[in-house]
């Protein structure tokens, strides 16, 4: 996973990560923005059964890496929404 953005980037980013991916993209976000910025990880937004997690790049790469990560059996293709807040 290659990710461009310039490390001192100070804006908030959102990326739309398919589950698949989502640990890799964590992974690539925390060593380019820095471990320590602040992100969150949501699934299914506006939906029934969403789930918000708040935390660090850092410990959200450790949280989702090497896990299979839920989907919605109704929409196989659920997207992650992955916001990186500025320092």
């Amino acid at each position: 996973m290659r990710l461009c953005c310039p490390a001192g980037t100070q804006a908030t980013l959102i990326a739309f990560v398919p589950p698949h991916s989502l640990a890799a993209v964590l992974e690539a976000a925390a060593e380019v923005l820095g471990h320590k910025r602040r992100c969150v990880v949501a699934r299914e937004l506006t939906k029934l059964h969403e789930e918000l997690y708040r935390s660090i790049l850092g410990d959200a790469a450790e949280r989702y890496a090497g896990t299979a990560v839920r989907v919605s059996c109704k929409m196989p293709c659920t997207l992650y929404t992955v916001c990186c807040q500025k320092a």
